[in-house]
């Protein structure tokens, strides 16, 4: 009898209400029905003391399956036994203690989920996730256990907080509501028609304060729209400076120009002009006339940067006049006969002190006398270029003379007198100066930019017919490149009047 009492009572545990004891579990036979905590699946082989399970016992009842079904490898928590996936079981810690947790004493307790819980340890700081001693007061701006927030104390996230409350595809920020729970009404979504600006670049008819100017970054038509995504999209933009038109937030507009002249930028003639952005532009504006020294004038009518011939040069006297281009009118300056006029230069093609090159230099003497150069001397930008002329140099009334330095095949011809080897004329610029007696007769500073003539070489710059003076040589205008070919690969008049073009 002491096996059928043991059957009985494993039969009496399936009473009414007990789960699983009225049909198969589902997806369990055979040895997959699991039996922890119903006993031994069996004795021992040879162990007289432990009845075998379907062992006959006369009475003629089907007394089941031989054996019971093998209680498989899934842990049991709960069976006071640390098995492999628990940190706990019971008592069982697996010899781990407050100290490992980072505690600095304490017990460690084990939760229903076999998961160790540090509550009961004691922490230097206080720390631990662990429910305070007096319940949480909600309102006093410290967002406590038991709370999801308090006030403006909200837990701050690493990731976004209305995605976490409210899954993928929610942003923004959230609130605290007065019973100190998330509120997550300010959250929103693509879609929603409002625009989340921090998140979104639009969202449907709100698009923020975007143009189609800043899109293309210039005057613009059109209006950017939002996709289904909320992003901008700027195809309906197009540029409307260009089209000949003025359109809002344009000056002007190729040859549409409003009302605006020249005139009403101070200017007496010329035509306005419009920039490629659709701005004005007074370049081709005229202000001489204005009677007023506007950039680049050096006079206009009565105004004068310098009104002395003196200021020009100290040779002349009288007062400067103003021609209708806004220059000075030497005309009415005094020269005295004699006075010694740089007429033309040949600059080398390379500068290079160490190898110095063919070039050379001519004087012209506008004056009714002979000017004798023994107290006079060349210099240049650097002073050891200052050097005397050649010892008995003299220059007759109206006469051009040529002084140089280099073989006649260097320079296409032998100049009148010589140069000394440290004179040097150089083709990206210079300054040439005559001084007698320690003063001033003439000075020139060329340049190999415009509005110079191109310096090139074996090719002279020359003074025109009507610059041939110490004043108005000094500007680039009436200087030329010479066209008068002189010797092969030469050109240039050494010696003789310049073959300028005559001005209009």
């Amino acid at each position: 009898m002491r096996f059928r009492l043991k059957r009985w009572l494993v039969v009496l545990g399936c009473g009414v209400g007990v789960a699983g004891c009225d049909e198969e579990p589902v997806g369990a036979s055979g040895s997959d029905i699991a039996t922890s905590g119903f006993g031994e699946s069996s004795g021992s082989e040879g162990d007289d003391s432990a009845d075998s399970v379907g062992e006959d016992d006369d009475d003629g009842a089907d007394d089941g399956p031989a054996t019971l079904p093998d209680a498989g490898t899934k842990p049991w928590c709960g069976d006071g036994v640390l098995d492999e996936g628990e940190a706990c079981d019971g008592e069982d810690f697996g010899g781990r203690s407050c100290d490992d947790e980072g505690a600095d004493g304490g017990s460690l307790r084990c939760t229903d989920d076999c998961q160790i819980d540090t509550c009961d340890c004691t922490w230097e700081d206080g720390g631990g996730d662990c429910p305070p001693d007096t319940p949480p007061v909600c309102g006093n701006g410290i967002q406590e256990y038991g709370e999801s927030c308090d006030g403006t104390d909200i837990p701050s996230w690493d990731f976004d907080p209305c995605e976490a409350e409210l899954g993928n595809g929610f942003y923004g920020g959230v609130g605290c509501t007065a019973d100190c729970t998330l509120d997550t009404s300010t959250c929103g979504w693509c879609g929603d028609g409002v625009w989340q600006e921090w998140e979104e670049e639009c969202d449907g008819d709100e698009i923020g304060e975007f143009t189609c100017e800043e899109a293309i970054h210039v005057p613009a038509l059109g209006s950017p729209t939002c996709d289904k995504s909320c992003e901008l999209i700027f195809d309906s933009c197009e540029p409307s400076c260009g089209n000949g038109e003025l359109d809002p937030g344009e000056s002007c507009d190729g040859e549409a120009l409003g009302e605006q002249t020249c005139a009403d930028v101070g200017a007496v003639g010329g035509t306005m002009g419009c920039t490629e952005d659709c701005t004005f532009d007074p370049g081709e504006c005229d202000y001489c006339g204005n009677g007023v020294l506007d950039p680049g004038e050096v006079c206009d009518g009565d105004a004068f940067v310098e009104s002395q011939c003196s200021a020009v040069s100290a040779f002349a006297s009288g007062l400067l006049a103003c021609a209708d281009t806004c220059t000075y009118d030497l005309s009415t300056c005094e020269v005295p006969g004699g006075t010694l006029v740089i007429s033309e230069v040949l600059p080398v093609a390379v500068p290079d002190p160490l190898f110095p090159q063919g070039e050379w230099l001519e004087l012209h003497n506008p004056g009714d006398g002979t000017v004798s150069l023994d107290d006079c001397t060349l210099s240049g930008l650097v002073p050891f270029e200052t050097q005397p002329f050649e010892p008995g140099a003299v220059i007759e009334a109206g006469d051009y003379v040529t002084f140089g330095h280099g073989t006649p095949e260097d320079l296409g011809f032998t100049p009148d007198y010589s140069l000394a080897e440290a004179s040097s004329f150089l083709n990206v610029g210079d300054l040439i100066r005559i001084e007698c007696g320690g003063t001033l007769v003439d000075e020139v500073e060329y340049d190999d930019a415009k509005p110079w003539p191109p310096l090139t070489a074996g090719r002279s710059i020359e003074v025109s017919a009507a610059g041939l003076d110490s004043f108005n040589n000094d500007a680039a205008e009436s200087w030329c490149g010479a066209s008068n070919e002189y010797a092969p690969g030469f050109s240039g008049t050494p010696g003789g009047a310049s073959d300028c073009p005559v001005a209009d």
